[in-house]
């Protein structure tokens, strides 16, 4: 079997001509680089980590700590998050409360938070930690269900917001 010789097209992207001036060139790609004079295809993207983040990244710096680490702090609209060895950290300034009296409604997911001097918004999110005293009948509604982080969903006064069981 005689060998034959293939002929590519023009390495390179001409997007200054029309296709017909750029005969036997390229005109249009996308993920394509060209090594010695061939396309090669450009590999996809995939994700830094299978991490879930709360919100949509809306910044990202990428920073070297002093002892040589490459870090990134990602900004989402919700939080601020430093990826270190691909594990995301959630690194959001937190305020702090002492204590905090928990009312539901019962058939509904969400619940009533009494916490005086808070100065909860909307969309700023708790943690509650070490909770005790928490059990509605006929739901799954425990102590450990409740010592967990929630997201505000709205505020009833300046002492007391809501927030939403199922997220």
């Amino acid at each position: 079997m005689p060998v034959t010789k293939l002929q590519f097209p023009k390495p390179g992207i001409n997007q200054q001509d029309s296709a017909y001036g750029a005969q036997g060139g390229w005109i249009m790609s996308d993920n394509v680089r060209f090594r010695y004079g061939v396309p090669e295809k450009i590999g996809g993207w995939q994700p830094a980590s299978q991490s879930n983040i709360i919100g949509n990244a809306t910044g990202i710096h990428n920073f070297t700590a002093n002892d040589g680490t490459s870090l990134s702090a990602i900004g989402t609209n919700n939080k601020l998050y430093i990826m270190y060895n691909n594990s995301f950290y959630d690194v959001t300034p937190v305020a702090t409360t002492t204590s905090a009296v928990f009312t539901m409604t019962s058939g509904t997911t969400i619940v009533n938070v009494l916490a005086t001097g808070y100065g909860a918004n909307v969309g700023d999110f708790v943690t509650f930690s070490t909770v005790s005293g928490v059990s509605v009948s006929n739901t799954n509604i425990t102590n450990t269900t409740m010592a967990s982080q929630f997201q505000i969903v709205s505020t009833v006064t300046g002492n007391t917001f809501q927030i939403n069981l199922d997220g």
